[in-house]
């Protein structure tokens, strides 16, 4: 297919962001992929170049949704591991580095952002959690108020930020 006429995305990515976009993943792990999914599509819509294809079907867009919201519903769980548990720690620093990587093969560059953003998801991670287990402690305010508080942080954070890298 021909781009003529189609905006071209060329993400806005360096160290801060890519730091940025990982420690929003420590912290919620699919909202930050479904913010720039969502981005990218509201200002480039169905395009053949930006993110990989595959990053440009609806199923995605939808699913990297969906699994946004189960996962704010989750979080609110108590049988759940730690988002610092190996498993989940590995899981989070996984998608915020594979994703920025994504991000830059489609541009045909390759430097360490992604790796920037797997030490962000690394420290969003176990910053996230002290900060909630410490102001539950501490303050004696219920988890499942400190989660939508944290919910509302990583989505207009995420929603900031995606657009900052992709518009």
């Amino acid at each position: 297919m021909t781009n003529i006429g189609k905006p071209q995305l060329t993400p806005n990515l360096n160290l801060r962001s890519a730091a940025m976009f990982g420690f929003f993943v420590g912290l919620r792990s699919m909202t930050p992929v479904a913010s720039m999914i969502t981005a990218a599509h509201e200002r480039y819509g169905d395009i053949d170049q930006g993110l990989p294809n595959f990053l440009n079907t609806d199923l995605l867009i939808w699913g990297s949704r969906l699994l946004a919201l189960g996962e704010l519903g989750a979080d609110k769980l108590p049988i759940l591991p730690a988002r610092t548990d190996l498993l989940p720690l590995l899981g989070r620093i996984g998608v915020a580095a594979g994703f920025v990587a994504a991000m830059e093969r489609r541009d045909g560059r390759s430097s360490l952002l992604p790796v920037v953003a797997g030490i962000g998801a690394f420290v969003g991670s176990h910053v996230g959690y002290q900060v909630r287990k410490r102001l539950k402690d501490r303050l004696q305010i219920p988890d499942p108020v400190l989660a939508v508080a944290e919910d509302a942080l990583v989505t207009s954070g995420s929603s900031l930020l995606a657009r900052e890298i992709v518009y």
